[in-house]
């Protein structure tokens, strides 16, 4: 079969018993719009919109958020050898994330402050509240102490942790954790002197 011309133009080739494709030359327009299958476009510029169920590479960053107005109340360990976490609601929650991509997170600021610590350790981490209820809790900062008796220490905290959104879920709430092996006078308050408000940053990234 030969192919289907307009004028001296081809629009579809056809060779032998092969499917009938669409000419090399033929260009986009209006026309073109509805059409659901182009096969590989090579070159051009697309200057609209990508839709919000398009799937890009493994690795890609797909979706960034971040807040200084989260962590607004203070953190405590007031017992020894204990740890604390946030309370539902005082973190940053992240929505319309996509299960099976990866979710990386930060929290940077504020102050971390201790008395009489002398020999104890100091951890700092942060959880991930998914909307399924689940939890996953990670330790990422440890501070030793060693031969500090008097008056307060203050330091200026940063943890971050990587985590799979897990299967049916669709939003995380990012909640600090504070931790000691013994002294139990440590809090993580949402700012120091000067001011150090407490960013979060969360990026979703396709997998």
């Amino acid at each position: 079969m030969g192919d289907l011309k307009i004028g001296t133009k081809s629009v579809f080739t056809q060779s032998g018993g092969a499917e009938p494709v669409l000419a090399s030359t033929v260009t986009g327009g209006a026309g073109l719009s509805g059409m659901t299958s182009l096969g590989t476009v090579t070159t051009g510029t697309y200057n609209a919109t990508i839709g919000s169920s398009a799937t890009f590479p493994s690795g890609h960053v797909v979706d960034y958020k971040y807040t200084t107005n989260e962590f607004t109340s203070a953190i405590a360990c007031t017992t020894y050898n204990s740890a604390t976490v946030d309370t539902t609601g005082n973190g940053f929650t992240v929505s319309g994330i996509t299960a099976g991509n990866l979710i990386y997170a930060t929290i940077a600021g504020g102050y971390l402050r201790f008395g009489d610590a002398q020999g104890n350790y100091i951890m700092t981490g942060l959880r991930f509240l998914w909307s399924n209820s689940n939890t996953n809790d990670f330790w990422h900062g440890c501070y030793h102490m060693w031969d500090y008796q008097t008056d307060y220490q203050s330091i200026t905290p940063i943890v971050h942790a990587t985590m799979a959104v897990p299967s049916g879920c669709t939003s995380v709430e990012i909640l600090r954790r504070i931790g000691t092996n013994g002294h139990p006078d440590i809090w993580w308050d949402s700012q120091g002197d000067p001011d150090v408000d407490i960013q979060c940053h969360v990026w979703e990234i396709q997998q």
